[in-house]
């Protein structure tokens, strides 16, 4: 992803997703209910969850959902100490 696409997101619309994220842990969407969730395109969509991915606040599970990371209690493997 270059950086002119992520400079170009509208920075409210980030911390509206980011706003949902923390009143909703352990929220998991796909990109098309995302995209319908916060009323944008697929394109904008995208690039919204690639850079919410990248900076840590959302992961892509194995099935391709998107998950919120914040306020989500992280459990570390079984037998870690």
């Amino acid at each position: 992803m270059s950086a002119y696409a992520i400079s170009t997101l509208p920075h409210r619309l980030l911390d509206r997703i980011r706003a949902e994220c923390r009143e909703s842990p352990g929220l998991h969407v796909t990109a098309s209910q995302a995209a319908r969730l916060w009323g944008v395109d697929p394109v904008t969509c995208a690039l919204i969850l690639a850079e919410l991915v990248h900076t840590g606040f959302m992961a892509r599970t194995p099935g391709g959902r998107f998950l919120c990371l914040e306020g989500v209690v992280r459990r570390s493997p079984a037998g870690a100490r």
